[in-house]
């Protein structure tokens, strides 16, 4: 019986991280490979459909297999392997699940309680499993601390790499001493902060200058230069920049490092050789510093320099007495890495064990005869599958509905790509302005984890892109610090937290508020605010996986409130279980609903009650019983008229809208979709909405109805702003 094995990976490093356990199993015919990746940091950006993922995968020379992280969200797999933590990449039906690792800075970001989700974690060396131990979250001897060390750096030990070969490949000349400069990605980074000195400076010496910037080189709000672009056009003589994954090959072609709080600085030391440590006091000193260990090795393994022209003497002095630190590098080495050379063959018997396969004898005849399974048995097999799938086929022709028709409407405005920082727009909010509603304006998370801010003419006005976001709602009239003022509420990513701004009514301008960062125990991919139309309470509601709780999905709801120190405070008063993810929340100011869309189930309607607990109302389900044949995704509603309002969602499957009425017990109205015009095409894949029912001037009269398109035929995916009257007209509804 074949093993399934699935490897995600959320970026190039996370391949990288892999390949060489992926490359073990690959001529075993008993395990079945599976790969998936989300390449895009807001959870909407769909670039894990099936092009996007040949081309990423393709890269690095996996070509089979591929799968949308959707899809193997629900993917019976024996053994999840993986170097990252994402909750939505996950198999909720894996056996056993492996944690990698994606580097070992002293940044120590993986020392954290999403580690108790895995069934094994395969440590880089000793001194993991030491901090491991010490944060209280594993206990000595604990059996999932299994040591193995770093696969992907076996190759600058077992002889592989060919230093002139790489050199010569870049146009470098072999016969000069080789300097790399690999900066890490934090904001705050060496590269942002003095990247222009930094090349200038090793420019000048007669080495050849290797520069490898991070994957997040172009997201840092405070640097005006975009470097991907800025290396690619730099010209100065024997220099290459390299934008390849696989740092490994430049580490062995390189003499000497320069980087700042980057993991290759402890992979370099398996090496031996000299390294130069940028300081970087925005990173080492910020929000996040609590995790770093500067006090074991930290930066102990290199000279550090504070200001660029340190360089043009530091390196010269090094490359000519590359021994000094030796024995403290050497010792950095033998605490971070587990039997360094033989990573990969520890791993690979460590996933044998996991699977209870007995690894494949090595050598040639026969080998592959005793594990392939019988041509015949697979036939059979084959031909019981066909004739099971006629038969499902067949029933569920005999059943099978048909979707009702859509309207159509046509979107008159869609907003402009937004540079590079604030590309690939999902789950938008409308703000009303509240004394000229023509500024009134459209917000929404973009891909990289900033905030987009546009005007009603589709034009970028402002993006923050110093936090990694997947949702944001907005409400308008909240008391902070002694005024009103409108709230802006966002789901961060990177930290599990909620983070709050506000938006200033006259410069239309977001601002964070200080001390607004809180802790969730959910990983979240989904926020609604709900303000309540007598007593004023403000109420935040947060839909994702829990993290401890592996595979459980909640959405948490905290009372915000005012507070004497700082502005504004948090308070979790009840947790809702739903049985998968919550893909849309909105909720009903004036009657007190939660209504939640649960992707592959329907839409269910809440109390805001927090004393009404787990009590929930079925609105429409998929399937035979209900109104809605495909997946849903984003939710809104808007407010009064002669109809009392409307609940929308969207079916990204089915590229539609599907419309209920607001009061009593949410009656199908009808459908809508997006088409294409003569200037802005159709909405693809649509996924968060919002709608706003006010007299906003131009083509919104009416009002406004928002939705991100996925897949957007100019570019990445943006916003697609339909007026409000069209849709009513379109349905033949009131308003």
């Amino acid at each position: 019986m074949h093993r399934r094995v699935l490897f995600s990976a959320n970026n190039g490093v996370g391949v990288v991280m892999y390949r060489p356990l992926s490359e073990a199993l690959r001529g075993d015919a008993r395990v079945k490979q599976f790969h998936t990746a989300y390449l895009g940091r807001h959870r909407r950006h769909d670039s894990g459909e099936a092009s996007d993922l040949r081309a990423f995968f393709g890269a690095h020379g996996i070509y089979s297999g591929l799968r949308h992280y959707r899809l193997t969200r629900l993917l019976p797999v024996d053994l999840y392997v993986c170097a990252n933590f994402s909750a939505r990449l996950h198999p909720r039906f894996a056996k056993r699940s492996v944690q990698i690792f994606h580097g070992v800075s002293f940044k120590n970001y993986a020392i954290k309680p999403k580690a108790l989700r895995y069934d094994r974690l395969f440590l880089p060396g000793p001194y993991h499993r030491r901090k491991f131990i010490e944060s209280g979250l594993f206990q000595e001897g604990d059996e999932r601390l299994k040591l193995i060390g770093l696969p992907k750096l076996d190759r600058l030990r077992d002889g592989s790499l060919d230093r002139r070969a790489t050199l010569e490949g870049l146009g470098l000349d072999p016969s000069l001493p080789a300097v790399l400069y690999a900066p890490t990605g934090d904001a705050g980074n060496s590269l942002f902060r003095q990247g222009e000195q930094i090349l200038a400076e090793l420019s000048r010496l007669p080495v050849n200058l290797i520069v490898k910037p991070h994957d997040h080189a172009d997201l840092d709000p405070h640097c005006a230069i975009d470097w991907n672009l800025r290396l690619r056009e730099w010209t100065a003589e024997r220099f290459a920049a390299v934008f390849d994954a696989d740092v490994v090959p430049l580490l062995n072609a390189a003499d000497l490092l320069v980087t700042d709080a980057s993991s290759v600085a402890f992979e370099y030391t398996l090496l031996d050789r000299p390294i130069i440590f940028m300081d970087v006091p925005e990173i080492l000193e910020g929000p996040s510093s609590d995790h770093f260990d500067l006090t074991t090795w930290g930066r102990k393994g290199g000279e550090i320099a504070s200001d660029p022209a340190e360089l043009r003497e530091l390196v010269p002095a090094l490359l000519a007495d590359p021994t000094q630190k030796s024995e403290i590098r050497r010792q950095i080495a033998e605490d971070l890495f587990f039997e360094p050379g033989r990573a990969t063959e520890n791993a690979v018997k460590a996933l044998y064990a996991e699977m209870q396969l007995e690894p494949p004898v090595s050598g040639a005849g026969g080998s592959a005869a005793a594990i392939a399974p019988s041509c015949r048995g697979k036939a059979a097999r084959a031909a019981w599958v066909a004739v099971a799938a006629a038969v499902v086929l067949a029933v569920c022709f005999a059943f099978t509905r048909r979707d009702p028709a859509a309207a159509d409407v046509l979107a008159a405005v869609e907003t402009d790509a937004g540079g590079a920082d604030c590309q690939d727009l999902g789950d938008p909010a409308i703000w009303i302005h509240p004394t000229d509603p023509e500024e009134s304006l459209v917000l929404g998370a973009a891909e990289d984890g900033g905030l987009a801010v546009f005007d009603l003419s589709g034009r970028l006005l402002q993006c923050l892109d110093d936090v990694r976001i997947s949702a944001v709602d907005v409400r308008a009239a909240v008391p902070v610090a002694g005024r009103l003022t409108s709230l802006v509420l966002c789901a961060e990513t990177e930290h599990e937290q909620l983070v709050l701004y506000t938006l200033d009514d006259e410069s239309r301008r977001v601002e964070e508020l200080p001390d607004a960062r809180f802790n969730l125990g959910v990983d979240p991919e989904e926020v609604c605010l709900y303000q309540s139309d007598a007593g004023g309470q403000l109420f935040a509601f947060v839909a994702g996986e829990d993290l401890m709780l592996e595979g459980r999905h909640f959405i948490e709801q905290y009372r915000i409130f005012e507070r004497r120190t700082v502005p504004l405070g948090l308070e979790l008063v009840r947790r809702l279980e739903l049985g998968s993810n919550a893909e849309g929340l909105v909720a009903d100011d004036l009657l007190g609903h939660l209504y939640v869309a649960e992707e592959r189930v329907g839409i269910w309607r809440f109390s805001v009650d927090p004393r009404a607990g787990q009590q929930r109302v079925r609105v429409d389900s998929r399937g035979m019983l209900g109104e809605l044949f495909h997946t849903v995704d984003g939710l809104t509603l808007c407010y009064g008229g002669e109809a009392g309002g409307y609940l929308i969602v969207s079916s990204p499957d089915a590229d539609d809208f599907v419309v209920y009425r607001r009061l009593g017990n949410n009656e199908l109205v009808g459908r809508f979709e997006i088409i294409c015009g003569d200037d802005i095409d159709a909405v693809t894949r649509a996924g968060g909405i919002d709608l706003a029912v006010a007299p906003m001037g131009g083509r919104f009269m009416e009002g406004l109805f928002v939705s991100e398109d996925d897949q957007n035929d100019r570019g990445p995916s943006n916003f697609k702003l339909v007026p409000w009257q069209d849709i009513l007209a379109s349905l033949a509804v009131r308003s």
